[in-house]
């Protein structure tokens, strides 16, 4: 009788604890933000994301903080830009930079180095260099022909 009633505390026990890892488990998935599409991040993390990098131009944007916006891992939210986008988180940031950029030198009176500053890049010579490289010309001939017309 005795080792009847030992078996089946450890059955009990064994079956308690397995039960008690698959509760943990489900609870944990639940708790998980909504799943990514096969074909990359879903519209609210896009919007997200693209909002905040909208917002932080001009700071050091790196994909850890992008990544923690829509709930994935570095690597996993890289391929699901990527995969959304077409293009890496990196080049995506520059693109908003550089049309930014453009928008302040048709629009505003500012120095081309405190525009570059306003949109992340430390050194003018940087910012112009890939500016050039994004529109096929300087940013002040930019400047010049969308004052021009």
């Amino acid at each position: 009788m005795w080792e009847e009633a030992g078996l089946h505390g450890f059955a009990t026990a064994f079956f308690d604890h397995a039960l008690a890892i698959v509760v943990h488990r489900l609870a944990h998935a639940a708790s998980r933000p909504e799943p990514v599409s096969a074909h990359g991040l879903t519209a609210r993390q896009m919007s997200d994301v693209a909002a905040f990098i909208d917002a932080s131009l001009g700071d050091d944007l790196r994909v850890a903080d992008l990544a923690r916006i829509a709930g994935l891992s570095e690597r996993y939210f890289s391929r699901c830009f990527q995969a959304s986008v077409g293009v890496p988180p990196y080049a995506f940031i520059t693109r908003r930079r550089l049309d930014r950029a453009a928008e302040l030198l048709a629009r505003s009176p500012l120095p081309v180095a405190s525009i570059a500053a306003l949109v992340g890049y430390d050194d003018p010579s940087q910012f112009s260099a890939a500016f050039k490289r994004y529109k096929a010309m300087a940013p002040l001939a930019w400047r010049r022909q969308q004052a021009n017309g």
